[in-house]
């Protein structure tokens, strides 16, 4: 019923924000290792880049 498509779809959103983090941490550690001294290191901003305005929000994504 619509609690068990409540927590299928609970668990498909947790899957994907799992694989949106693997992968944004894979990123970040690739452009670390890209830089060459100890400010740049100290200067590097973590998180998610900015939104991508051009794309329209869509449920579920």
């Amino acid at each position: 019923g619509e609690l068990i498509n409540l927590s299928d779809a609970t668990d498909q959103a947790m899957f994907t924000m799992g694989l949106k983090i693997h992968l944004r941490q894979r990123q970040m550690k690739e452009e670390v290792d890209k830089l060459t001294d100890c400010r740049a290191v100290r200067n590097y901003v973590t998180g998610w880049p900015p939104a991508d305005t051009t794309e329209p929000a869509t449920a579920g994504k």
